[in-house]
């Protein structure tokens, strides 16, 4: 074996912070009969480098969101 050099780079951390308006509206479902509208709201991401390398190419995407349980059967729209 020949003898090689390795070079070790220090990895970017990355840390997300989501905010939110304090209050967001949608439809109530402790009233199955009245359909209260949804509201738009703000929503921002803070995203900071907590790490010592360099963090390159960052993408962020958005899409509809993604309802894992459902257990109230609730009537859920996205548009």
């Amino acid at each position: 074996l020949l003898p090689d050099t390795v070079e070790v780079q220090p990895d970017p951390r990355l840390e997300l912070r989501y905010f939110w308006t304090r209050e967001v509206h949608g439809d109530d479902h402790s009233t199955p009969l009245l359909i209260e509208p949804s509201r738009p709201f703000y929503l921002a991401l803070l995203l900071t480098n907590v790490g010592y390398g360099d963090a390159r190419d960052v993408r962020i995407s958005t899409a509809q969101p993604d309802i894992r349980n459902n257990n109230d059967m609730i009537a859920m729209a996205f548009s």
